[in-house]
Parts: structure tokens; C-alpha cells; sequence
């Protein structure tokens, strides 16, 4: 009896479902019109989204593309959509073919798949569920780059998830293709090296200043405490020489100087105050200088306006720089109007939404990163990390998403950092926020950011700077720790704040409430998000620095309960503790680590830890290294901490 009215009440509802699919079936291209509406009216983003739109493309296939998005300045996305799985033949098809109002190939598009359910939604639902961030889609990313020998790749070989959030994101990745950022990268690094060789050979033979600029710019770059295996050293000898210590730090002053030149031209364009206050951009300084070039000590003019207003963290080590230099008026300007270039051919690309070119400086800058342990976090990686885990903050209100506490303590050149804050302003703006200067609170109270290189904090923070160029902010929390411990001071659950930020003087750890001028606190139970890609190995070839006197902190870690620390295991267990030290209850782990991590019986304490303390653990492995130059299995590790 039972049976036969389940029975009847299972076809009623069956008959009801097949009712309303015969009543609406959508079509492809319906979906796609209201995919491309939505992405007008509610991604927050000023690009222009339409959808199947005739004679669109020269070449490739005949048939019109899904959906384009065009954003001035940048290259236009194409994405194909089908039912079910991803439309990867369709993006194939477009793959060598030519935007009409381009001049290049397309060389990368987006397959996606909608899910079935979408057939019968009507306008209102479907954007509905858009904004609900539903995993209604699956996406793939179709590749064919100059250099494959015509070899077309998928990425991922199975088809992922995605919420319209996602879809946004894949967007504006794609705006910028990754063989336009690795041929860019070579370049920058190419006149980085140039125009530093060239600029080392002048201070050395200008006699009489030359030792005492070459040992400010040591000092001010830190390429006084380069160690073994510098500029290619294999180790077995004592350090690098005095000679590739200057050239290092010459090398790295122009990356400075680079960086800086972006930023005051940033600002003379979008900076209300410093716009009221008089900034000038190169072009400007040119104009009003007698012989029409960039003179040494009309930049230094511009670059003190700046740090008036703060923004010290780019600007102090170009000011101290630029001043050791500048009795060198002529190389000096020759390699300032060189960098000057370079910043047009860089800002061309239209990339510093996604990706600036800081961690191929990286790369080339800091010759002794094997031994701090120390690989930039590939763009692709980071993008993967800071979605995947920022999804734990979903269902929040707009105003919790905004206040958010995100900390990268070993930052970097802020690649993880600045791939974070664009996932917290996508879940900002999809949650109805309207702050308009949401970017400038965030600097000033919401990310922390740390590391023992001055040259990565300066990038760090020209990169989050990029977020939002209309927005000045009066202070930031972007610390260079000079302690031998860098910022594991803070496993030692009492030291609270650091004294040592980028753009004062500081040097010691603090405790307390604080609030002097220099400090940020980063107190215990603070932090919403811990994401990082810490040192992973023992420093190497007789490098101390980053373990000299971590086992009284490790000891007082031990005594709050706080065990994942092993020295065999590595630095990467010490940031571990760190980060679960500060997390509050509810807040997310994110963190990149070898595959040592998941076996290894020097990491069980961690695992142990983690298993203890986290919920909700996610780990995703990758064969091929996940960190630049490691080529070593590594794993991501998203987690949340227990309420």
C-alpha cells in the first residue's frame, strides 16, 4: 500500500518536471545572451560582454564566438558554452583565428559547460543563481602558445566547477595570455640586467664617490648579506665576492627605480590628492627640465611628494637609492629614461590586474633564493590557491567579506597576496558592496604582509597599490622584518606587533595594544585568511639566518599547545604554527607545501596538528612543481580552523 502511493506520487512529480521542461527548454545561445547581460550589469567590471555576435572574428572557424569580452586596452576573451561538458572543440576552433579590431592571433579561450538545470530557468532564475554563485558551469582553458610547435593543450584535462565568480576570474586572467606574460618577462628581466651592468660600470669608475655609493646601495638593497651560491655559485666556496655583492645591488636599485617610475605615473594619472598636490609624470618632468630628460634630482622631487602623502613602502628604498646615485647625471638619467621605457612596454600589455612582472624580477634579483628557501608562486598557482579557499567565505555578508584579515608572512614579491584580494573583492561586489573606497580600508587595516627582503616588500606593495590606483592610503601594514628570525618572531604567541615596517626605522618586536607610529599588531585570533607559500627546505650551503634563534620562540609555540615546528622538516612547519597561532576560530588555511608534507614522518606533528585543530581539510596535488624552479611534487592545503 505504501509502495503504490509512493509509486504514484513519484510520477506525479515526474509528470510535473516533464511538464515544465516541455513548457521551457532553453536554448544555447538564450543563455549566452544572458550570461553576456550579466556579466554587464553585475560583475563590477567596465568591459563590455556580448554575446553571439556575427562577423566578430577573421578566420578560424566560421561560426560566431558565444560570447566576447572587450575591455579597453586589454585583449578580448573569447569563451565557447555548451550544455553539459565544457565547449572545448567550438574553442579549439578559435584558436590562431583574429579579433577584427586586433592585430594578434588568439592564442587562448575558455570552453565552458552549463549544467542542465539551466534549461529551464527563465531570465530572473538564471541570474539568480549567478548571483547566488551556484556551481552551475564547468570551465576548461584552451591553449595553443607561440613556441608549442601548434600543440593545443586543455587545462585542466577534466573539466572544473565554477560559479559565475569563477567565470569572472577566468576572464580576466584570460585578458592578459600567458605567452604575451612569458615573453614580457624576458624582456623586463633583459633591460633590468642591461641597464644595471651598464650603471655599475659608470659608479665604478667614478672614483671618487664609487665606494661610498656601492656601499649604500648594499646596504639599502640588502645585497650585503648575499650568501653562497650567488650569481650562479655552487656553494663549495665562502660567498659571492664584493664585486657580484655590488653588482647585485646595483642590478636591484634599477628594479627599484622601475617600480617607482610606474607608481609616480600611476598616481600623477588617478590619485586625487596628489593630483591637488601637483605630481607630475615623466612626461611632465621632461617638459619642465632644460634638456628635456630625466634628471636624477627632479624624479627625487617627485618621489618625496609621494612619500608625503605615504606610499612608503615603494618609494623609501628608491628615494635612498636614487640619492646615492644621483651626483652620476648622466648615467643616471640614461638609465632612468631606459626604465621609463621599459614601464610603457610593460603597462601596454595591460596586465597588472592579474600579473605583474615582480616574480621574474624575483627570479633574477634575489641570486641566493636557494638558500633562504625562497620561489616566487607561479601566477596560474596562486589564482588556483586564493579561489579555491577564498570559496569559505562565501554566503557572508558584503560588509564581513570587506573586513576580512588576510596575512602572507612570507609575502614575497605578493603574488598569493594579490590574487587573495581579487577573490575578496569578486565575493565583495557579488555580495551587493558599494564602498567605494573599500580598497584603501583594506590596505590600511586588512593585509598583512611580511618578509626579510626589503626588494619583495617594495613589490608587494606596488602590487596591491595596482588594485586600485584612485585610492590613496595613509599607512599600510607591510613589514620587513630585520630580526634573524624574519616574521616568525611571531610564533612566540606574546609578541604581538612588529616595529620594523617598510618605510620607518624600526627594528625590534613589540608587545601590547601599541599603536605607535611604525607598528602593526598582528594579534593572536586576528586572522581570517593565512595564505602563503612559505620557505619549504632547511636553508642551505651554511645559510643561518632564518633559523638563527627560532627554538626559543618554537619552545614558547610548544608551551601554548602550538606543535607542527620540526627542524628537519623545514621552515614551511614553523609558518605553520605560525599561521594556526594567529588564525581565529573559523578562519582558513591556505598554504603551498611539498608532498613531504602528506608523508613524510618529519611532518606528523603538522599533520597531526592539522587533523587536530582543522576542519574541512582539502588537499590537491600537483606532480609538477606548483613554485618557480623547485621541480619538486607539491600540494596545496585549504583548511578551516575549528570554531
Amino acid at each position: 500500500m505504501i509502495l503504490s502511493v509512493m509509486g504514484a506520487e513519484m510520477t506525479s512529480q515526474s509528470d510535473g518536471a516533464s511538464t515544465q521542461s516541455r513548457q521551457r527548454r532553453n536554448r544555447e545561445d538564450t543563455l549566452n545572451e544572458w550570461v553576456a547581460q550579466w556579466l554587464n550589469e553585475y560583475s563590477a567590471r567596465p568591459w563590455e560582454a556580448s554575446a553571439e555576435e556575427l562577423g566578430a572574428i577573421e578566420g578560424g572557424s566560421g561560426k560566431h564566438p558565444d560570447l566576447i569580452v572587450r575591455q579597453t586596452g586589454r585583449i578580448p576573451v573569447i569563451a565557447e558554452f555548451e550544455f553539459g561538458r565544457p565547449a572545448v572543440a567550438d574553442a579549439k576552433g578559435r584558436l590562431g583565428a583574429q579579433i577584427k579590431e586586433t592585430t594578434r592571433g588568439i592564442s587562448e579561450t575558455l570552453a565552458v559547460g552549463y549544467s542542465d538545470e539551466c534549461r529551464t530557468d527563465n531570465r530572473d532564475s538564471f541570474f539568480q543563481r549567478l548571483n547566488d554563485t551556484e556551481d552551475i558551469l564547468t570551465v576548461q582553458i584552451v591553449s595553443r602558445r607561440n613556441g608549442d610547435n601548434g600543440r593545443v593543450t586543455v587545462w585542466p584535462a577534466e573539466p572544473m566547477s565554477a560559479t559565475s565568480e569563477d567565470l569572472i576570474a577566468y576572464i580576466e586572467y584570460l585578458q592578459v595570455p600567458q605567452d604575451v606574460i612569458d615573453e614580457q618577462s624576458k624582456h623586463v628581466a633583459w633591460v633590468v640586467n642591461s641597464v644595471g651592468g651598464f650603471l655599475y660600470d659608470n659608479i665604478r669608475m667614478a672614483a671618487g664617490m664609487c665606494d661610498e655609493a656601492l656601499k649604500s646601495l648594499r646596504e639599502s638593497t640588502g645585497s650585503n648579506h648575499v650568501k653562497n651560491g650567488a650569481n650562479g655559485g655552487n656553494g663549495k666556496r665562502a660567498g659571492p665576492t664584493r664585486r657580484e655583492q655590488d653588482a647585485h645591488a646595483v642590478r636591484t636599485t634599477c628594479a627599484i627605480w622601475m617600480v617607482a617610475i610606474d607608481l609616480q605615473n600611476d598616481l600623477a594619472a588617478n590619485s586625487n590628492i596628489l593630483i591637488k598636490r601637483k605630481l607630475k609624470s615623466t612626461d611632465q618632468v621632461r617638459n619642465d627640465s632644460i634638456s628635456g630628460k630625466l634628471i636624477a634630482e627632479h624624479v627625487l622631487k617627485q618621489w618625496k611628494l609621494i612619500a608625503e602623502v605615504n606610499y612608503l613602502p615603494v618609494v623609501e628604498l628608491a628615494i635612498d637609492t636614487l640619492r646615492a646615485c644621483q651626483l652620476l647625471t648622466a648615467p643616471v638619467t640614461e638609465v632612468l629614461e631606459a626604465l621609463d621605457a621599459l614601464r610603457r612596454e610593460v603597462n601596454a600589455v595591460q596586465s597588472k590586474h592579474v600579473h605583474n612582472f615582480a616574480g621574474e624580477l624575483w627570479q633574477l634579483l634575489v641570486p641566493d633564493r636557494e638558500e633562504r628557501a625562497a620561489h616566487y608562486t607561479k601566477p596560474t598557482i596562486a589564482e588556483l590557491l586564493a579561489t579555491l579557499s577564498a570559496e569559505r567565505f562565501s554566503g557572508r555578508s558584503a560588509r564581513a567579506i570587506g573586513a576580512l584579515n588576510i596575512m602572507d608572512a612570507a609575502c614575497g614579491t605578493g603574488t598569493l597576496l594579490g590574487a587573495g584580494e581579487r577573490a575578496i573583492r569578486r565575493k565583495y561586489y557579488i555580495a551587493g558592496g558599494k564602498k567605494r573606497d573599500i580598497h584603501r580600508v583594506r590596505m590600511e587595516n586588512h593585509i598583512y604582509a611580511m618578509d626579510v627582503n626589503g626588494i619583495a616588500g617594495a613589490m608587494t606593495a606596488k602590487r596591491l597599490t595596482d588594485v586600485e590606483l584612485e585610492r590613496d592610503y595613509a599607512r599600510s601594514q607591510i613589514a620587513v622584518i630585520t630580526h634573524p628570525a624574519g616574521s616568525l618572531i611571531l610564533l612566540d604567541p606574546a609578541v604581538t606587533g612588529v616595529s620594523d615596517v617598510l618605510g620607518y626605522k624600526g627594528i625590534e618586536p613589540t608587545t601590547g595594544a601599541g599603536g605607535d607610529r611604525g607598528v602593526f599588531h598582528v594579534e593572536n585570533n586576528s586572522i581570517d585568511w593565512a595564505l602563503m607559500n612559505p620557505p619549504y627546505s632547511r636553508p642551505r650551503r651554511g645559510r643561518k639566518q632564518e633559523t638563527t634563534k627560532l627554538k626559543p620562540l618554537r619552545d614558547a609555540a610548544k608551551r601554548r599547545g602550538f606543535k607542527m615546528s620540526n627542524g628537519v622538516a623545514g621552515l614551511a612547519t614553523d609558518f605553520g604554527d605560525l599561521s594556526n597561532i594567529r588564525l581565529r576560530p573559523g578562519g582558513v588555511f591556505a598554504h603551498v607545501l611539498p608532498l613531504t608534507a602528506a608523508r613524510a614522518s618529519s611532518w606528523s606533528k603538522w599533520r597531526a596538528q592539522i587533523e587536530n585543530d582543522f576542519d574541512e581539510i582539502v588537499v590537491v596535488y600537483a606532480p609538477e612543481g606548483m613554485s618557480a624552479d623547485t621541480n619538486i611534487g607539491e600540494i596545496l592545503v585549504v583548511a578551516t580552523k575549528r570554531r
